[in-house]
């Protein structure tokens, strides 16, 4: 079910993307245009499902992919890309997006509640 949903989300962002295909595509750490499509899709599947076993973990993803979106955006005009290029920022004391949003994920999914 969340692969088919995904699927069809991606399809559907890709043939009316807001603010145009540009905006969706980026070139990544090896040089290759990527698409961003996938992501949300994928994050309101997981979602979806999620919330048909415990409605606290389907609230865990979305605020994952609030921050992936987060990275994406702001993220978008940093040079630095990849893993390594991201810790190696943090080492020179410099915070990119893709850590903020790391850590934004990983303290929601460690808010106390029913997950």
């Amino acid at each position: 079910m969340a692969a088919g949903l995904t699927r069809a989300g991606a399809a559907a962002l890709r043939a009316a993307a807001p603010g145009g295909p540009v905006r969706w595509e980026r070139t990544n750490f090896a040089g290759r245009t990527v698409e961003l499509y996938v992501g949300p899709a994928a994050v309101l599947a997981a979602a979806l499902g999620a919330a048909r076993v415990r409605p606290a973990a389907a609230g865990a993803v979305l605020a994952a992919g609030v921050c992936g979106a987060y990275d994406d955006l702001v993220g978008a005009g940093d040079p630095r890309r990849g893993f390594r290029a991201h810790l190696g920022a943090l080492r020179r004391g410099r915070s990119p997006a893709g850590p903020s949003s790391w850590a934004g994920s990983a303290r929601r999914g460690c808010w106390p509640g029913p997950c």
